[in-house]
């Protein structure tokens, strides 16, 4: 019982080492949905700086005042909420603002320039997904596991001898 109750905390401790991986880099595989590191703290306190934020693919017209949108321009992304949404011949644009920002974006974001609207975010994720990404991170999460898995091995193979 007591291995099996080992067991059953290690898998769950791969887990929730595992799964913001696997969500950060589903979205590669699944083009409906975006996933972005958070960099700045323009629309703190809603999304914190270093969250994981998720977006979906929405259509402008599907877009309000109040949403909060992540746009590229200039090969940046950023997300701020809609505070204006302007229709014309050419399409929808809007007007975005950071919530901690004392002013509006300058110009507006259009259409092509949409890249989804705010599914989730979860604070602090982003900033471990940076930190695995580095010398320590991956020396930690490789080299910890691996001499944990040698000590149950070797503390297996004495009590079988």
């Amino acid at each position: 019982v007591m291995n099996s109750r080992k067991s059953v905390v290690a898998w769950l401790i791969i887990g929730i080492i595992v799964t913001p991986f696997l969500a950060y880099g589903l979205s590669s595989f699944i083009p409906q949905y975006d996933s972005f590191i958070v960099t700045s703290g323009s629309m703190e306190p809603e999304i914190q700086t270093g969250s994981l934020l998720f977006t979906v693919k929405t259509p402008p017209e599907n877009i309000s005042v109040g949403d909060t949108i992540t746009f590229q321009e200039d090969g940046a992304h950023t997300t701020h909420k809609v505070i204006e949404r302007n229709g014309s011949e050419t399409g929808i644009s809007f007007r975005t603002q950071g919530i901690a920002n004392s002013s509006p974006d300058p110009g507006t974001v259009t259409e092509a320039e949409l890249v989804g609207k705010k599914l989730l975010s979860i604070p602090f994720l982003g900033h471990f997904i940076v930190w695995t990404g580095t010398t320590t991170g991956i020396m930690l999460l490789v080299l910890i596991p691996g001499i944990v898995l040698i000590i149950m091995e070797a503390r297996n193979i004495t009590r079988e001898l």
